[in-house]
Order: C-alpha cells, then structure tokens, then sequence
C-alpha cells in the first residue's frame, strides 16, 4: 500500500536513509542535486547542489557523513549531515555506481563501471586507498552486517564476486544467476538477494557463497530492500517494468520471550533463584528455550522445552551475597536462535535461623498456671554470622518482643499466654544494615 507521494524530483537514482529514521537523502541525477526528506512530513526540506549526474548515495553509521556518486565527472562528493553541504570531493574513480559503506564507518567501497575495479575510500582522510581489480562492469555493492564480506554485482557477466574486506581479494565468484542489478543483505547477515535481468532473484547462502533459491515472478526487478529484524523479514523490490514493487516474504523469525523475571527464594537450607519468562507474542512459536550465565551465550545451564509450564528455571544451592544474571533465548524449530534477554537476581548476604523450634509449657504454680511458649533456633547455615536476632509477633515486622544476641542461648520465652490461643513467632538474623527474610513458627497453647 502506497502511504505517501512525494514530488519534486527530476530522475531520482539512489536513496539512503539516516540510520535514525528522520531523514532521507536522494540522489536526484539530472537536477545534479541530493534533496533531503523530513520522514515526519514526507515533504523535500533541503536542496543540496553541487553535484555532477548524483547517482548512488550511503550514510556513515554514524549519521555525521554522506557519500555521493557522480556518474557525470567521475567523482564522490562528501556531504556533511549536518550543515548539509558539500565538504569534500574525492576525485578517482570511473563512472562509479551503487557504493556501500561498512557498519564501522571506516571504509566506503565504490564499484566503477568503466575500468572494472572496487575503489576502496578510507572515510576519515576521504581519499582511495585500495583499487581491487578482477570485476567485469561492477554496479552495486552490498555489506555484510559483520563488515567481513562486500558483494558486488557486475553488469556485463552473470557473476556475483565477493570481496575479503579483511585483505581486499576477490575470494569467491557466484554463478547461476542472470546479470544482476542490486543486491542487500538481511540483517542478521546469512542471506543475500539478488535482482536479475532475467525477471528473477537470487537467494544467496552467506556462509556457503552458493544460491540457494531462485524467485521468479518479476518484471525488470532493479532495487532491492530488506526490513531490519523483527517478527517478520520481507524483501521489497521495485518492478522498471510495471512500475510495481513486489513484496517477499524472507521468513518467520524467532524472537526472544516477551517478558522475563527473577525472585530469590530462601529456605532453612537452601537459597534458590527462580526465574520465569512469557513466551514471544509474535514471530516463530519457539520450540525450547535456553538459559544461559554469560552475555555470549556460552554458559550454558538449561534448555527448558517450550510445552513447559510454567515456564520457569530453578537454580538451586546459590550462595549469599551474589549478583546473577541469566540470559534466555527462544530456539527455533530449526535451531534458529533470538536475542537474549536477561534478569539479575541479589542473594542475601544474611539468612535466616536455619530450624526454628516451638514448645507450649505449663508451669503449674499454688495459685495460677503460667501459660508459657519456648521458641529456639539455629543458626544460618552460610552467609554472614548474625550478632543478635529479633523476634515478633507479625509477619510485618512490627511488633518487637525481643531481641537476643547470638552469644547467648538461642532461645525465647514468651509468658503469661492465654490457654487455648494460636501464637505466630517471627524470627530474623541481625548483622549490623543486613536483616534477613523472616522464619516463623505457631504454637498453641
């Protein structure tokens, strides 16, 4: 559905936008300017002139820089994002195309048509630094989201060449395709696509350099777009010959679950750590879950299966004191991961009494009966050595009735008690700033 249509434009060639989404700058050739896009009101707010045939553009990562093919004069101008003027021209290249700048921003690589070479542009000096030679008639480039492959299309062969960034080789040729216009990469960089003169697209395995699936249906596909990850991955791509765009559905990803928690639970005996997460509310229906200690997902301490319920994780025997912090990530039907996301849980550095005791006594005397209820305890079994501990009738904590000190007999009496009445006991460990959760106990007398 077409939301919006901007005029204005002369021949519009290459577009890029800012990678915080508010502005869009196209390479408008015959008008030899770049006129920018306010995205909020689809509207041209800037014109930028002093170009020679504009005809592809990219953005610097960081916003700060844009870089301008002009076919006309074989040049690259360098306009700053923020005056939004032209800083610098880079003379050197030979009717150069559909350039592509690595996700550091460091390094720009520009196919030039003409002589069948890559210029390679260091971005902070703004001069070529490396001429690659061995393509035929270069004319779009597209990044590995790693930054360690550049593949570039050539227009007058049926090869796609891949490019070692780490040395600058040509390191693999890709056959099988038509001649190939544009090509993007998705973003969790595994799979390329390719728009080709035969009508069709390429999908090209990242890791294994080969074609893996030939998509017909087109008409003079040219442009290719991918969407950036999320619950669904589409490929768009523009149709010269029906002025259409077709919409490809890439794949259902896996997501990581939509809510994660942690609660510390303590026992006379044992700290334990539960942690509970809700599955994704959108993409692939995972089919298991991993837990893991560490933020590289190499620590691995569980693989809950996705029919769980509920969906929790206890990690018993923790020590006092201790910050943790768990990662979980959904798995695919076939192994596909998500990103994780993770919770961190605080132990206690103090536990509570380790046993508690209770005993209604009567002690009978000529006159009356002393109702009286004996509470002992324990001490904690780790963590911080109490000095005293505290005892109270609620479970608020807010009604003291004593407190004693753990280098006396660990034991409380409570008297003058009333036959036949139900008394809760709430004891606590003391040491100095640090109180433990309570362990309590009810007599009756």
């Amino acid at each position: 559905m077409i939301t919006a249509n901007i005029t204005g434009f002369s021949f519009p060639f290459g577009i890029a936008i800012t990678p915080d989404g508010t502005k869009a700058y196209v390479a408008d050739y015959t008008s030899n300017t770049v006129k920018v896009i306010t995205i909020a009101s689809n509207s041209i707010t800037t014109i930028i002139d002093g170009f020679n045939g504009a005809f592809g553009i990219a953005i610097t990562p960081d916003s700060t820089k844009a870089y301008v093919t002009n076919q006309d004069n074989n040049t690259i101008s360098v306009i700053d994002i923020e005056t939004n003027t032209i800083t610098t021209t880079i003379p050197g290249f030979s009717n150069p195309r559909f350039l592509a700048i690595t996700p550091d921003g460091t390094t720009a690589y520009v196919p030039n048509q003409n002589n069948d070479t890559v210029s390679v542009i260091n971005t902070e000096s703004n001069s070529i630094t490396t001429i690659i030679d061995g393509f035929n008639g270069p004319f779009s480039i597209a990044i590995t989201p790693d930054g360690t492959k550049a593949y570039v299309t050539n227009l007058n062969d049926t090869i796609i060449r891949v490019i070692n960034t780490e040395d600058n080789t040509i390191t693999a040729n890709i056959t099988g395709t038509a001649i190939s216009n544009l090509i993007a990469i998705t973003s969790d960089g595994t799979t390329a696509y390719a728009t080709n003169q035969d009508n069709t697209v390429s999908v090209i395995d990242i890791e294994s350099n080969e074609i893996t699936n030939t998509i017909i249906g087109f008409d003079n596909p040219f442009g290719v777009a991918i969407t950036p990850s999320g619950s669904t991955s589409y490929a768009y791509i523009t149709n010269r010959g029906n002025n259409t765009v077709d919409v490809v559905l890439i794949k259902i990803n896996i997501l990581p679950p939509s809510s994660i928690d942690g609660e510390v639970l303590v026992t006379t005996t044992d700290i334990t750590n539960k942690i509970t997460w809700t599955p994704p509310t959108e993409g692939e229906e995972p089919v298991s879950y991993k837990l893991y200690r560490d933020e590289d997902l190499t620590d691995l301490i569980a693989t809950v299966p996705a029919s769980t319920d509920p969906l929790q994780y206890l990690d018993t025997n923790r020590t006092t004191d201790t910050t943790y912090t768990y990662y979980i990530v959904s798995v695919g039907e076939d192994a596909s991961v998500s990103e994780s996301i993770n919770t961190s849980v605080t132990t206690p550095a103090i536990l509570s009494p380790s046993s508690i005791t209770g005993t209604a006594v009567n002690n009978i005397f000529l006159t009356f009966i002393d109702r009286v209820n004996v509470i002992t305890w324990t001490p904690p079994l780790q963590g911080l050595t109490p000095t005293s501990y505290k005892i109270y009738r609620d479970v608020a904590l807010t009604q003291l009735l004593d407190t004693v000190l753990s280098n006396h007999i660990l034991q409380y009496e409570d008297n003058n008690l009333q036959p036949g009445s139900n008394y809760n006991y709430y004891i606590v460990s003391i040491n100095g700033d640090d109180i433990s959760s309570p362990v309590s106990i009810t007599i009756t007398t």
